[in-house]
């Protein structure tokens, strides 16, 4: 069975990339924007859950296939069990789930029943389905929040202000995050052609940012070219977006520096190893959560309420999901390209 599973969760990814590539191509940065926000966090209204990792990255691109409007996404059993029908015809959407430990029960000297939870030396791989809200019957109307333009502006400048490094805004022409120095870089805000673009620009240099050694210490010293300078670039890119949809807040602006130049070498090494999108999606979404966090305790502090994109609850990356970043070897097929090193430049990284 896990043989199985696990060679239909590959065959399940690289069908998923081989669809992001296409959206690639077309000039998209991974995803299109002027979407929805709340679209691009999926949501289980009976777990009250959201819906993680490669499991999130592939709900977002069925939604955007399918241009469903509704985030929310149910089991069969659970749909079942709650009064709802699954429409006739409509087909479910795989989602992946990796089993790390078991549960043994033993009986002691007293005769007692005891339950021991055992870590596995093999993770088991396992799928389940889901179907979107607009594809089942009789389940209540979506709630949705919407804010007005000053308190998107607030939360805005809430959020950027309690950025754990410093944000210079200088008239230059380039934005960037400078790990030596930990300190973003801006133009100043009136050379960007929209406020949306501004955003963009800042959400993507604030993930980058939580690389650095002394918070989620990623690998920031890829050369412009290199593979980890790409994949550095594909966290940042969907760190921004996660981070736009938590908020609440429409995906309308564009990185001020074109990011076509990016494109390449993101189909690139997706081409190489399609578990590479899923590896960025967890990243990601720890840089979302410690800059989503930082925010909270300032709202906190304040007795100010947090503003959080729907009723549901946020999960915080756990232990399961962070070894999620290494996709077992046994169900991995990788194709490695080796990046000859190169010298260190004397010249300050600017990401």
């Amino acid at each position: 069975m896990s043989n199985k599973a696990g060679e239909i969760i590959l065959e399940s990814r690289k069908k998923l990339v081989e669809k992001i590539i296409k959206n690639i191509e077309k000039g998209d940065l991974i995803f299109n924007k002027n979407w929805d926000s709340q679209m691009m966090m999926p949501q289980n209204p009976v777990s009250k859950a959201n819906y993680l990792g490669g499991n999130r990255i592939r709900l977002i691109a069925e939604t955007i296939d399918k241009g469903y409007k509704d985030p929310r996404w149910v089991t069969f059993k659970q749909a079942e069990s709650n009064g709802w029908n699954i429409r006739k015809g409509e087909k479910g959407t795989l989602c992946e789930k990796w089993i790390f430990s078991k549960v043994e029960k033993s009986v002691d000297e007293n005769g007692k029943t005891i339950e021991k939870e055992i870590k596995l030396d093999k993770p088991i791989p396992n799928y389940f389905y889901v179907f979107n809200a607009e594809q089942v019957e009789n389940i209540p109307k979506l709630e949705i929040n919407n804010y007005t333009k000053n308190e998107t502006n607030e939360i805005i400048e809430n959020f950027i202000s309690n950025s754990e490094c410093k944000i210079k805004e200088i008239a230059q022409s380039k934005a960037y995050y400078n790990p030596r120095t930990d300190e973003i870089v801006l133009p100043s805000r009136e050379a960007f052609k929209s406020q949306e673009d501004f955003l963009a620009t800042t959400f993507h240099e604030m993930v980058h940012s939580t690389g650095h050694k002394d918070r989620l210490d990623r690998d920031l010293t890829g050369i412009y070219g290199s593979d980890s300078y790409a994949r550095e670039e594909l966290v940042a890119e969907l760190g921004a977006v996660f981070l736009q949809s938590k908020l609440g807040i429409k995906l309308e602006g564009e990185h001020f520096d074109n990011h076509s130049a990016y494109l390449k070498s993101w189909i690139e090494i997706l081409k190489n190893d399609p578990n590479e999108l899923f590896r960025a999606a967890v990243q990601a979404e720890k840089a979302e959560e410690r800059l989503y966090q930082r925010y909270a305790k300032y709202k906190e502090l304040n007795n100010e309420k947090v503003v959080e994109n729907g009723k549901f609850e946020i999960n915080k990356i756990s232990e399961k999901e962070d070894k999620l970043l290494n996709t077992p070897k046994e169900y991995e097929k990788k194709n490695k390209t080796k990046i000859p090193k190169k010298k260190k430049e004397k010249e300050e990284k600017e990401r």
